[in-house]
């Protein structure tokens, strides 16, 4: 999947885009690790995009509670943000 132009850092925009991908991803069952990989590329490791994305998880999940698509989405989306968090030195655990 490819997302917006690399030099577009609008915030809004990029964790929209990151949450359609996650979404797909979680509706292909795609790998776990593949996935997450794939989001943090896309989010070009940035944790503020992956935090919007998570909260647009987080709202989702709640409008579609029955929705597997929906919870494995905010799966997905924390790891990612748990993985792009370590990378930066963010996070030990």
């Amino acid at each position: 999947m490819s997302g917006p132009p690399p030099g577009d850092a609008r915030l809004p925009v990029r964790s929209a885009w990151i949450l359609a991908s996650a979404l797909a991803y979680a509706a292909d069952n795609t790998p776990v690790a593949a996935a997450v990989e794939a989001i943090i590329a896309e989010a070009q490791g940035h944790t503020a995009v992956l935090r919007a994305a998570y909260a647009g998880g987080l709202a989702l999940a709640a409008e579609l509670p029955d929705d597997r698509a929906a919870r494995h989405t905010v799966d997905l989306l924390t790891h990612a943000l748990h993985d792009a968090a370590v990378r930066r030195g963010g996070a030990t655990s």
